[in-house]
């Protein structure tokens, strides 16, 4: 399972277990990415969606963003210097603030397809890397930035090409809410219900 920014292995309602993170300065998610992104290519909110239509269309290699992290065995996920080489692209240094909107409507698609692309690339190397490590052969996927079409395609077609099973929600059950909901009515049927005077601790250790 990919919950946004962090891959979990699921045997079932009671037994999940993250193997990997998601790094960067500032601990930003996907979303959060993809608004600002869309914030310098002057596009309107929401900046998610947004992008994802300006980048149909565009071509996905005009731009060359960074990869991090996608080389190796390691399975967490880093975006550090994407939104940076994003600004650069759209104004060189010395370039100040505020940052000028894009004037040619092909620049901006260009843009928003290579940022994009940039994404995906990493989302889907992770997914195809964690699964080859667990040896899992089943990939669930939810979360707002699931209902990304050029996500959904690259999934699809991995899918196919190394023969995993894959599980996207519909692009209108894409939210946090809904995995937190399917997440919680499984424990349910498993009879895992918490008592009333449960904590919470956010940076909890999560267990196997």
């Amino acid at each position: 399972m990919i919950r946004v920014t962090q891959q979990n292995c699921a045997r079932d309602a009671k037994r999940y277990y993250a193997v990997a993170d998601y790094y960067s300065e500032g601990q930003e998610l996907i979303g959060c990415w993809g608004g600002k992104a869309a914030s310098m290519l002057g596009l309107r909110y929401p900046g998610g969606p947004a992008l994802s239509r300006a980048a149909e269309g565009g071509d996905a290699s005009a731009y060359r963003f960074p990869r991090a992290l996608v080389d190796g065995e390691r399975l967490d996920f880093s975006f550090s210097g994407l939104k940076t080489a994003l600004r650069y692209a759209i104004a060189p240094p010395p370039a100040c603030e505020p940052l000028p909107i894009p004037a040619d409507p092909r620049q901006i698609t260009d843009l928003a397809a290579s940022f994009q692309e940039a994404i995906v690339d990493v989302l889907a190397a992770k997914a195809l890397t964690a699964l080859q490590a667990t040896g899992f052969d089943t990939l669930c996927v939810g979360g707002g930035v699931a209902a990304n079409r050029r996500l959904r395609a690259r999934l699809s077609a991995d899918a196919v090409l190394h023969r995993f099973r894959l599980y996207i929600a519909p692009p209108e059950l894409c939210t946090d809410n809904a995995v937190m909901g399917a997440i919680a009515i499984g424990r349910l049927r498993a009879g895992l219900v918490e008592s009333l005077d449960l904590d919470v601790s956010p940076a909890g250790v999560r267990g196997g």
